[in-house]
């Protein structure tokens, strides 16, 4: 699919919703969301060979536990990024920044085993 057809499906759901807000406000909704969880899956699978290459090099070099950190929180900051704008679209703002702080603490929770690395790494430098 290529970023010309993604989007003007964007624009082309946004003017959707914007007219049927203006007619029946209750159905706008569910199409804005509709339209964002459809492109929430095209973007996955855009990613899915990136993912993929970059797994392939993780396994074939020393890697390969720092590329999964970046990985997971990589795929936690979209998922958290794109539920906080579906609550602010839904006009949620203060879920919105929670869900921000959540996907925020859940990186910091995913990083510890790579933080613990580097100042492992950082001691034996400084004792060496």
């Amino acid at each position: 699919m290529s970023l010309f057809s993604i989007c003007s499906f964007a624009v082309a759901s946004v003017i959707l919703v914007i007219l049927v807000k203006q007619l029946k406000n209750e159905i706008a909704m569910p199409i804005s969301v509709f339209v964002t969880v459809s492109l929430s899956i095209v973007c996955v699978s855009l990613i899915e060979p990136i993912s993929d290459y970059i797994n392939e090099i993780s396994d074939s070099t020393d890697y390969g536990p720092y590329v999964k950190v970046m990985m997971k929180s990589f795929g936690i900051a979209l998922v958290s990024s794109g539920s906080a704008d579906i609550c602010r679209d839904c006009g949620e703002n203060a879920v919105a920044s929670k869900v921000e702080l959540v996907g925020k603490c859940a990186i910091m929770l995913t990083s510890l085993p790579l933080i613990r690395s580097l100042l492992t790494l950082a001691e034996d430098i400084m004792y060496a």
